[in-house]
């Protein structure tokens, strides 16, 4: 299943507006034994985090920057409908109307009705699926998404320099972001981000999950997937929401696909010997096994391609789908010797 895991919500305001509401935010805080304090996943700017309306799903952020003062609402609309971060909610025309109800409510009762969400701006949304793949598999499919290395319009998000030094755990995430896009694209190991976290209860709860995440970091990447649906320009946030809610799948699949080939993985060798099987001609057969072997040795399945010289490259990527093989194949040293097609996973 297909779901938003995140939504950002921004009022900009300006310095003398954003002190008086700061100020109020703290005797709020006083009042309620709630937290206002500075945040400690922002630590290179002025962000103070107000967990007054934490036990609903939402967080709020007071960005105090130097030529911009912003207050962003962090939304998870499963924790907002009742649900949790592993029993996703799945976007339906009644439960939309319900979190945006709720959510109109949440923010006008904050600001004493001072502001609503229509005066808020949707400037992030977070796609996601968790993918029950089997714990024994979820390391494996990892290592996979590495093979696919750099791809078009993406570049890989962390470096070698990340993974020595301990920060990043290869073999618990793969991460691209957008060169220009302002789309980021995450494979990773839910159990292990749990436990990184201290959640050991719901690491439990999270054993074999793989989870997928396509995140519009920037406004400009929200009104992009918006336009491919709606040429209305006047959009209030709550229609905005509603619509990224209803295109849920579709603003997901569209980064997904561009991204995850199509079909079984096998050992190159087995893959080889599907390709020869198969009813192509003789030139399809050369250029498809040919492929096989240049990703492994470019680390890249958009560099493989580029190598591969080929006008109609994506000719090439429908004859592996139709015969429900993956050009990107099982390394050696991996114990499997064969994994499922990651689409079938997908509950579309």
């Amino acid at each position: 299943m297909i779901s938003i895991h995140t939504l950002e919500l921004t009022l900009s305001t300006n310095s003398k507006e954003f002190n008086n509401l700061l100020s109020r935010a703290y005797k709020m805080a006083k009042q309620y034994k709630h937290r206002v304090g500075y945040s400690t996943k922002h630590t290179s700017t002025d962000v103070r985090v107000d967990d007054f309306l934490a036990p609903y799903g939402i967080t709020i952020e007071y960005h105090n920057c130097n030529y911009r003062k912003m207050i962003k609402f962090r939304v998870n609309p499963s924790e907002v409908l009742g649900g949790s971060d592993l029993k996703l909610w799945n976007p339906n025309k009644e439960n939309i109307k319900v979190l945006i109800k709720l959510l109109d409510n949440h923010i006008s009762n904050y600001f004493n009705s001072y502001y609503e969400l229509n005066d808020l701006v949707l400037t992030r949304v977070e796609f996601t699926a968790n993918l029950d793949v089997g714990t024994e598999n979820v390391s494996t499919y990892i290592n996979l998404m590495h093979k696919i290395g750099k791809v078009k319009k993406f570049s890989t998000k962390y470096n070698k320099f990340d993974y020595t030094t301990g920060k990043i755990k290869k073999e618990h995430s793969f991460d691209l972001k957008g060169n220009t896009n302002g789309i980021e694209f995450t494979v990773y190991d839910k159990e292990a981000e749990l436990e990184k976290n201290g959640k050991w209860a719901k690491a439990k709860k999270a054993k074999g999950i793989l989870r997928i995440e396509v995140r519009l970091k920037k406004r400009t990447a929200v009104e992009k997937a918006l336009h491919n649906f709606s040429d209305k320009n006047d959009m209030t946030t709550k229609k905005q929401i509603k619509l990224v809610s209803q295109k849920s799948k579709d603003i997901f699949l569209d980064t997904f696909i561009a991204i995850i080939p199509y079909g079984n993985f096998y050992r190159l060798k087995d893959a080889e010997e599907l390709v020869c099987a198969s009813n192509y001609k003789k030139n399809q057969k050369i250029k498809m096994l040919r492929l096989l072997r240049l990703i492994p040795e470019k680390k890249s399945f958009y560099l493989a391609l580029k190598e591969l010289n080929e006008r109609n490259a994506n000719d090439i990527i429908d004859w592996f789908a139709r015969l429900d093989i993956a050009p990107i194949t099982i390394s050696k040293r991996e114990k499997k010797k064969f994994l499922k097609n990651l689409y079938c996973y997908l509950k579309v």
